[in-house]
């Protein structure tokens, strides 16, 4: 048995910092009038319109598209597109002609160790990935090679997780890759995206790394893991008890 050090950060308190609702945020790309701006693709923070709960920082809308099955990109942005988010242009895929599209820009700010830690994009058109795994700058990472990384496999909670035993310790970097390749959709520091930032993973001694990409919300974490104690019941504890001093 193993547990996660700072796994508590999950199920314990989380320090949620609500946005301001001013700005007017557009969910912008190839899918709607050649990357326009107007009534029909503003997110809202008000309870319609595809949006789940007033006022709670999550700016939403359910999109008609105005194209027909193909991939797509887009970005949230102002009607200048100053700002815009994420990074990168996020791929999509439409799998109908003229498909409604739902789109979410998390504008709270969570102090929860998982990243993006404000300003998260996602949608229910994300281009998928069969499989997701990690490329990085560590022989662990697969050298920046998605094919050599480590792939993940869905948990008991929908969250796609892989384990990585560091050899030595030292600071390194990586993303998440879908279908260990790069041009089907990545996920880095800024969320979803063609091209997003890197994340960097403190390794502060060998020993093993937890890594999880929560696709439900575009979120992801990781943290060291720590080995449990042996106890009596376990072999360790058995030998434990008969070891000559």
């Amino acid at each position: 048995m193993k547990m996660v050090t700072c796994f508590c950060v999950m199920l314990g308190l989380v320090l949620v910092l609500a946005a301001p609702s001013s700005a007017q945020w557009y969910a912008r790309g190839g899918y709607y009038s050649d990357w326009a701006a107007d009534t029909g693709n503003v997110l809202n923070d008000d309870g319609i319109d595809g949006d789940a709960t007033a006022g709670d920082g999550i700016f939403s809308r359910d999109v008609t598209s105005t194209v027909t099955v193909g991939g797509q990109e887009f970005k949230i942005a102002e009607e200048d597109w100053d700002p815009n988010y994420p990074l990168s242009n996020v791929p999509i895929t439409l799998t109908e002609d003229f498909q409604v599209i739902h789109f979410t820009f998390d504008t709270n700010t969570y102090d929860d160790d998982w990243f993006p830690s404000t300003n998260i994009v996602w949608s229910d058109a994300l281009t998928p990935g069969t499989t997701w795994g990690l490329a990085g700058d560590a022989p662990e990472f697969g050298v920046w090679d998605p094919a050599a990384g480590p792939q993940a496999t869905i948990n008991e909670d929908g969250m796609w997780e892989v384990i990585v035993y560091f050899a030595a310790a030292g600071d390194y970097e990586y993303k998440w890759t879908a279908n260990m390749l790069w041009d089907v959709q990545q996920f880095g520091i800024d969320g979803y995206g063609t091209g997003p930032g890197t994340v960097f993973v403190n390794v502060l001694e060998p020993g093993e790394y937890k890594f999880l990409l929560d696709p439900a919300v575009g979120r992801g974490w990781h943290g060291f893991l720590e080995p449990t104690p042996a106890s009596e019941s376990t072999w360790g504890g058995i030998k434990a008890l008969y070891r000559l001093a």
